[in-house]
Formats: C-alpha cells, sequence, structure tokens
C-alpha cells in the first residue's frame, strides 16, 4: 500500500539556548495519521533519547504538526550547526517501505551585547552604538545610563537615542547614544539591555569616554 502525503516541511531556524526550544514538521493533505521518526545529523532516531521529546500530533482539516521539544542543556550540547530530520510513515499500514524525509538546520545563537565608541575629544559631539547579538527577536527593553546610573532621555540640548529596531537577518539589534555636547572629563555610559527570551535582566555594558582620545571598547555577555 503506498503512503501519500501533499507535502512535508521543515523550515531552518536560530534557536536561542536559554530555554527549551522545538522544531515543527509539517504534513499536509493526508487522510490519515502519520507516525513521523525523528533523526539526528547521525541519522539515529531520537526516540526515547534525553533531552528530546515528540509529540506526533493530530490530523486537523488535513494537517498533521508533528513537534520535537529539545531541553537548553540539550541545546547547550549541540554543534553551533545542527541538521535534524523527519522521517514521514504511514501509521496505518506500519510494514510499509514508504517515506518521506525532511532535514532542518538547527543554529544556536550566542547572546552578546558589544558597545564601540569612538574617540572623543573635549565637548565635541560624541556617538556610541550598543550592538545586541543572538536573539530572534527584539529585546524586552534597553536604555543608557551615565557614570551615576541616571537613565538618560531624549532631549534637546545632550542627549539623543536610537534604536534600529530588530534585524532578522542578522539576528540583531542596535541602539546607539549621542551625546550632543561631549565629556569635559573622563565618563562612563552604560547601555543596559533586559531580554526575556534569554532570561538576562539589566544586563550592562560600560563603554568609557576619555577625553584624551584613548579609545576604549568593552564587552559584556
Amino acid at each position: 500500500m503506498m503512503f501519500i502525503v501533499s507535502d512535508v516541511t521543515m523550515n531552518d531556524k536560530f534557536l536561542v539556548t536559554a530555554t527549551d526550544q522545538q522544531i515543527t514538521c509539517y504534513i499536509t493533505d493526508i487522510s490519515e495519521p502519520a507516525t513521523v521518526i525523528w533523526k539526528d545529523q547521525d541519522g539515529l532516531s531520537l526516540i526515547d533519547v534525553e533531552g528530546y521529546t515528540i509529540s506526533q500530533g493530530t490530523v486537523t482539516n488535513g494537517t498533521q504538526h508533528s513537534v520535537l521539544n529539545i531541553t537548553s542543556p540539550t541545546l547547550l550540547s549541540l554543534e553551533s550547526s545542527t541538521v535534524f530530520s523527519c522521517v514521514v510513515r504511514s501509521s496505518v499500514y506500519p510494514n510499509s517501505s514508504s517515506s518521506v524525509t525532511k532535514n532542518m538546520t538547527l543554529n544556536t545563537l550566542i547572546f552578546g551585547v558589544e558597545a564601540v565608541n569612538t574617540e572623543v575629544g573635549t565637548s565635541t559631539e560624541s556617538v556610541v552604538t550598543c550592538i545586541i547579538s543572538g536573539i530572534t527577536q527584539a529585546v524586552t527593553s534597553f536604555s543608557w545610563t551615565d557614570d551615576s546610573g541616571t537613565q538618560l532621555t531624549n532631549d534637546t540640548t545632550d542627549y539623543l537615542i536610537t534604536d534600529d529596531g530588530y534585524n532578522g537577518d542578522i539576528n540583531s539589534q542596535t541602539t546607539t547614544l549621542t551625546v550632543k555636547n561631549g565629556v569635559t572629563t573622563d565618563s562612563i555610559f552604560s547601555c543596559v539591555v533586559t531580554s526575556d527570551e534569554w532570561l538576562v535582566s539589566n544586563n550592562v555594558t560600560e563603554v568609557i569616554f576619555n577625553i584624551f582620545g584613548e579609545y576604549n571598547k568593552l564587552h559584556a555577555f
């Protein structure tokens, strides 16, 4: 007996490793439930493998979604780019050799915040950019603070804060602080980031404005 499905699809994904994640195998135009066997990049079945749980899914309006759940510790143990496969077979005719296999690539991300400033002169307008990387959505919040910890706001005299928004092509978000009148003494400004998807709250990355023109670059991960 031939097992026929119209289409089986999986999409490559970028995922964070801070929380459990899932990937989905989409099966369309079927009238009976399919059995989905999930495999790792070595072709080994993930049934009853620690760190993975499988939901076969049910047929609704001719569509079945099978889900592979992956725990956070398992994601952390994977290579940065890992291939998974879903093998779709008939549950009504389990002895049938007919099957459909689809592969997807799972890319794990690393959270990072990088703030870089150019050389600054006394009382000269200065710009610093905070680049938040390894994200799959806009961060929950961000702010800039001065060396006293006071949160800065946009105003016509001293500061301009901009946000380029989330860039899904490179999994990053950029915010920029312009200190319009520059600084007259060595000063520290901080980019403060909260990301719910990374379980990160008030991550602080400092940037030193050195009036002697020495370039400073600090990273926080």
